[in-house]
């Protein structure tokens, strides 16, 4: 049975955390690690995280340079065959999960598995299923939600992987991804829904910057040309148009309305 690291990253989030923990520890998969990496919460957090303390295998909370710094940590601390990323605020599915993902016999000797995600709304109450585009598409941006994807951790190690929060403070975890699927051989979609993910408002500063963070990696790391990538960020932009002004229309293709139980 294979063992899956599950890390959460949090920092203050008091009132999200208790649900984040309680859909990892809960889970019918018996072989799992649970790490929690906290970036030295003030507002009573590390409170909550410790009335579970006998659930949890690593529990560390000091100070920390961001979310990619605290996601180094929790990688150099997992011992599991998989690593998945449950940050705060967001959970696994359901209680079957993990279970429903390693007992189908496609994943056995996977590297790499990725599935759809259910997205909460921003300032909204509304669930949104999200299917997860082809691996193959990957070039376009992320292809599903970084909290359904799960990884290899011998690929990650044999190869030194990290998030470089120094030179992709926006889109370490998009690099990190495509580096990683150069030196997956086995990349397993299954059509289950992995995660609840909450979908936080983003400035269009940070799309601004992410996207040209995201154009360097198609560069440098994809090589692709100059002409390709600007087709590429014409495609992004009139994608991010649509959403903005045509909010109903983008839902409408992007999106499945879905019930969760």
């Amino acid at each position: 049975m294979k063992k899956i690291s599950i890390i959460t990253i949090s920092y203050n989030e008091v009132k999200t955390i208790e649900k984040t923990i309680l859909s990892c520890i809960n889970q019918t998969y018996l072989n799992q690690e649970y790490i929690i990496i906290d970036g030295a919460s003030n507002d009573g957090t590390t409170d909550i995280i410790n009335k579970y303390n006998e659930k949890i295998n690593v529990f560390i909370s000091e100070p920390d340079k961001g979310l990619y710094d605290a996601m180094n940590k929790g990688l150099s601390l997992s011992t599991g065959d998989y690593v998945i990323f449950i940050n705060s605020g967001d959970s696994l599915f359901n209680k079957h999960t993990l279970s429903s993902i390693f007992e189908d016999v496609k994943t056995k000797e996977s590297d790499f598995i990725y599935g759809n995600a259910v997205v909460k709304q921003h300032n909204s109450n509304d669930l949104n299923y999200k299917k997860a585009r082809n691996h193959k598409y990957s070039w376009y941006g992320m292809f599903t939600n970084h909290q359904a994807m799960i990884y290899s951790l011998k690929i990650i190690k044999e190869n030194n992987l990290s998030f470089d929060q120094h030179n992709y403070p926006i889109s370490a975890d998009y690099k990190f991804t495509i580096e990683f699927l150069s030196k997956a051989s086995n990349i397993q979609y299954i059509d289950n829904w992995i995660c609840l993910f909450n979908l936080d408002g983003v400035s269009s500063v940070n799309k601004k910057q992410g996207l040209a963070e995201a154009n360097k990696i198609r560069k440098e790391i994809l090589n692709y040309s100059s002409v390709k990538i600007w087709m590429i960020e014409k495609l992004i932009t009139s994608s991010h148009f649509i959403a903005k002004n045509l909010k109903p229309v983008y839902n409408l293709m992007r999106f499945q309305s879905l019930k969760v139980q």
